[in-house]
């Protein structure tokens, strides 16, 4: 492991005891650090037995991390062959936003995709109403983004706490 990810796994660690999340409890943690290792996961997580894809953050700075909006559609696509929804809650706006809000592919592709009011720039997470797995896209330095993929009920219990709290006041921010 390179020496960037070693120094996040011990930031994490550090975090954990805040987080009542004990070490044992998480069953896989892999940390990505190339444009091409998330995209591969990102693909990955939408090809999960699941019903329903929770995303939530900055959608805009995001894309050029995946290398524009063809793996995106591809996500969608392969959500929507498995009979999939999409719920995802963009905390920024902008083409590649106004790209996924079309009417008719929301509706063709059972996506609910919202608005929220809320400085998350930089973020990205994918996780989903029934996998354990949580993807946490950190692309603040746009040149060397990493990402995060654990796999542990409580942390994914957690997002979707989270998830739904923000789903359920979205009116009142």
């Amino acid at each position: 492991a390179s020496h960037k990810s070693k120094i996040l796994a011990q930031k994490l660690r550090k975090m954990t005891p805040f987080l009542s999340v004990p070490t044992e409890v998480v069953e896989d943690f892999k940390v990505l650090n190339t444009k091409s290792e998330i995209l591969d996961i990102y693909l990955m997580m939408s090809q999960l037995k699941y019903d329903t894809c929770l995303d939530f953050g900055d959608l805009e700075g995001y894309v050029p991390i995946l290398g524009g909006m063809e793996p995106v559609f591809k996500f969608r696509e392969n959500r929507y062959n498995q009979g999939a929804k999409n719920r995802a809650i963009c905390t920024t706006t902008g083409p590649y936003t106004q790209c996924m809000l079309r009417k008719n592919d929301m509706n063709k592709f059972q996506s609910n995709i919202e608005r929220l009011n809320l400085d998350y720039t930089g973020k990205w997470l994918i996780f989903s109403d029934s996998d354990d797995r949580v993807m946490f896209n950190d692309f603040t330095n746009q040149d060397a983004p990493n990402s995060v993929l654990v796999k542990s009920k409580i942390v994914a219990d957690t997002q979707r706490l989270q998830f739904d709290r923000f789903y359920q006041n979205l009116e009142k921010f």
